[in-house]
């Protein structure tokens, strides 16, 4: 065995060299890997938030276009509702007005039949 020092030749110092870039290369295109990834996963999470603000607010506009048919339809009962008891209380009026008018007959007729001075 001959232990005799031998100086690397220019090809070995080359295919190293080359190695080391190509390592370095590669944990260059694993930082970009991660980095994309990362990047992905903010855009992923970035547009899922999009989406539910979106949905939240046709949510929101649905139930206030739902609020405001509701408020449309209760002015018109309650404009319905009015307008009988209006015409009610008109009727009640009209009926009041005719028993006073007819009181004193009504009146004079009850003293016929319970005195028996009419047919008699």
């Amino acid at each position: 065995m001959s232990d005799t020092y031998r100086e690397p030749d220019e090809s070995a110092i080359v295919g190293e060299d080359a190695l080391q870039q190509v390592f370095a290369l590669e944990r260059r295109t694993e930082a970009m890997l991660r980095d994309a990834e990362a990047e992905a996963l903010d855009t992923l999470n970035e547009a899922r938030a999009r989406a539910q603000d979106i949905r939240n607010a046709a949510v929101e506009g649905a139930r206030r276009e739902a609020q405001a048919i509701v408020e449309r339809r209760q002015a018109e009962l309650d404009a319905r509702t009015r307008a009988i008891l209006d015409a009610a209380a008109r009727d009640a009026d009209r009926w009041v007005e005719r028993a006073e008018r007819h009181l004193d007959e009504a009146v004079e007729y009850v003293l016929d039949v319970v005195t028996l001075r009419r047919g008699l």
